[in-house]
This record gives structure tokens, sequence and C-alpha cells, in this order.
């Protein structure tokens, strides 16, 4: 999962951009993983046709980026079986961040 997500953001953001990775336990326990970049950022509703399988955002036969457009959903999926939530925030222009927030079960003492 933390491989796409990483991939997915050195993909979109340009040469002189940012990414950055940060951990930390959340308040019940849980930990919180977020992927931020400064790449092409995308808005709320492309943010859910890239979480469907198999769809991409620019579908054009010209496309700038590769992908089959399974990365987004299977690591979502992933992170739902093991209890967890994918969270996305983007803004075109900017960036994105990627929140994966798993709960106190899977967290090793």
């Amino acid at each position: 999962m933390l491989l796409n997500l990483l991939s997915n953001a050195a993909k979109f953001t340009g040469p002189g951009g940012t990414i950055r990775l940060s951990a930390g336990r959340t308040a019940g326990g849980g930990i919180a993983l977020a992927i931020a970049d400064t790449g092409i950022g995308v808005n709320a509703e492309e943010v859910i046709v890239a979480l469907r399988p198999f769809r991409q955002v620019d579908n054009a036969l010209s496309r700038r980026y590769e992908g089959t457009g399974l990365g987004l959903p299977l690591a979502q999926r992933l992170i739902e079986l093991h209890g967890g939530k994918l969270n996305i925030e983007s803004v075109p222009g900017q960036g994105t961040t990627v929140t994966v927030s798993l709960p106190p079960a899977r967290v090793l003492s």
C-alpha cells in the first residue's frame, strides 16, 4: 500500500517538487501515515474517479501518465481489509495528501 502511494506521489510530482512521508499515533492508539506532495493535484470529482478500478483521471489516448488505474483502488481495499481508512485531500496545481489510518489492532506494541 505504502509503496503504491509513494509511487503515485513521485509520478505526479515534477522536478523540484517535494514529497513528505509522516507517521504518528492516533488518539485511539492506531497509526496514521500521511504522504503529502506538491504535485499536480486533482479536484474532488477526480478523486472519486481515481478510486474506481481501471479508471484514471486522464483517460485520453495521449495521456501523460502511465498506469492501469488499479493502484489506488487496491490500496484502498487492502487498507479497508485491515480495518483502516484511506483519505485523499487534493487541490489542483497545489498537490495531494493521502492519509492511511489503521486501528490499534494493527499496531505492534
